[in-house]
Order: C-alpha cells, then sequence, then structure tokens
C-alpha cells in the first residue's frame, strides 16, 4: 500500500500539511481495514486527505473528503492526491462549511476526523454536525483523532450536551500495524510561492525512507519550476488521542 499525498507550502492555511493527527488516523484505518472494506466513508477536514486514500485502499466503496469551503485550494489538492494514488474511482473531493453545512447531508458508514478540533471556537459547530449524521444513521461509526492544546473548552461535555459519548482506543494498541503491512507512505511536497498551482507530474523524485513509530516512509519532491521544499522531520504522535463518537444510551 503507498499512498501519495501531495503538499502545498501556502501562508496561513494548515490544511495544505499533513498534521501529525493524520498519521495517527490514517494508522488506525489500516489496521482496521476488514472494518472499512465496503463502507461508505466521510471525512472531515481532510486537509491533504491521507485517511481518506488509506480507507479507499482497505476497499471502502465510496469516500467523501471534505474540507472547509473558505479553503478552495485543498479540493484540488484532494483531487491531485486522489489521482497519484490511483483512487478517483472512490473518493471525491467536496468543500463543507462546518458553520453552514447543507440541509441535506449524506448519509455514511463512518465519519473521520484528523485534528478536528483545533479551535474551540469550532467545537460546538462541529459537534453539531456529528450529531446530524448520527441522527442520519444512529450506527455511523465517527472516529476523531485529538491532540489537546486547551483546557479552557474540554472536549468531552461538549459532547454529552449533544447525547454523544467518546470511547478512547489506546495508540499503541495500532500505530505498529503500520509497519506490520509494510505501509510506506510517498509525499510530494510543492511550495508554492506565486499562489499559482504548480504541476508536478514530471517532478523528479528523491525517495528517503525513514523510521518513525508507524514505520512511514517520505518523499521530497523537486519539480522543474526550481521550487523545492527540503524534508521535515517525521511526526511526533506524543499527546495524539483517537476517540470513537457514538450515540450515547444515558
Amino acid at each position: 500500500m503507498r499512498p501519495v499525498i501531495c503538499e502545498r507550502c501556502v501562508a496561513g492555511s494548515g490544511s495544505q500539511f499533513t498534521w501529525p493527527s493524520a498519521y495517527v488516523m490514517a494508522a488506525y484505518v489500516l489496521s482496521n481495514s476488514n472494518f472499512f472494506a465496503g463502507k461508505a466513508v466521510l471525512e472531515l477536514g481532510a486537509g491533504t486527505g491521507l485517511p481518506s486514500i488509506v480507507a479507499a485502499l482497505c476497499g471502502a466503496k465510496q469516500v467523501l473528503a471534505t474540507d472547509r469551503a473558505e479553503e478552495p485550494r485543498t479540493v484540488a489538492t484532494l483531487k491531485e492526491s486522489f489521482y497519484r494514488s490511483n483512487v478517483t474511482s472512490v473518493c471525491t473531493a467536496l468543500p463543507l462549511d462546518w458553520n453552514n453545512p447543507p440541509q441535506d447531508i449524506p448519509t455514511v458508514d463512518i465519519v473521520l476526523g484528523a485534528d478536528i478540533f483545533y479551535l474551540s471556537s469550532d467545537f460546538e459547530a462541529i459537534i453539531c454536525l456529528l450529531a446530524r449524521f448520527v441522527a442520519g444513521n444512529p450506527a455511523v461509526k465517527i472516529i476523531s483523532t485529538f491532540q489537546e492544546r486547551s483546557t479552557s473548552k474540554p472536549l468531552l461535555p461538549l459532547l454529552y450536551s449533544f447525547g454523544l459519548k467518546a470511547e478512547s482506543v489506546p495508540t499503541q494498541s495500532f500505530l505498529h500495524c503500520a509497519h506490520r503491512e509494510g505501509f510506506v507512505l510517498l509525499q510530494r511536497y510543492v511550495e508554492d510561492y506565486d499562489g499559482d498551482h504548480n504541476d508536478s507530474t514530471d517532478a523528479n523524485e528523491h525517495v528517503e525512507r525513514g523510521a518513525s513509530t508507524a514505520g512511514f516512509a517520505t518523499v521530497s519532491t523537486e519539480n522543474a519550476g526550481d521550487t523545492f521544499m527540503k524534508q521535515r522531520p517525521l511526526p511526533n504522535f506524543d499527546n495524539i488521542e483517537l476517540f470513537v463518537i457514538s450515540l450515547s444510551c444515558e
């Protein structure tokens, strides 16, 4: 399994960067590949789309990768990643505004959200949207990786207030699965100085295999336009938790 993700250096945008929580989510998906096979999956705040791509490679029948409507470049980046990972027949990239979601949201089996609880000001809007997915399918499985950055607005009490509960899954139980399965991540770095799309189709790839907690490797890319981004350090998975969110029966 060799997913390819595309990243761009865009000032002020975190959605063009693959956050450590996305690696943790991808490892969880891989370690539960049988569960994802044949399922309809939606990812919130997909960014570069790594968990969506891994879900597709694990046999999901449909994957909708969504991100904020105000980040139009993200959809283009997602589509490029899907093309390079050969999952365009399964994956679709769409804008989705958490604060103003469409009236008819899709009914899916699984919702993924890697580090969507980033800004505490967005917490209620996101949880309200999750509650709507549960209303559409009470059996939906919502999986979120979370790196706590603020204690001013605790997440769990907000979930309970919307009739949801969260079960923590120890990351040690699945992070090494990626290494056992031979999962290699090929990252395509495209630095964009002028804001225009750089076509990296003919880029020369320089592969450096590295070792991390999950056994990922990386690729840094130099394209014909002489734009180059040095390989950054491998992700740090410290303080990242994974929760399975579901309807509370209490």
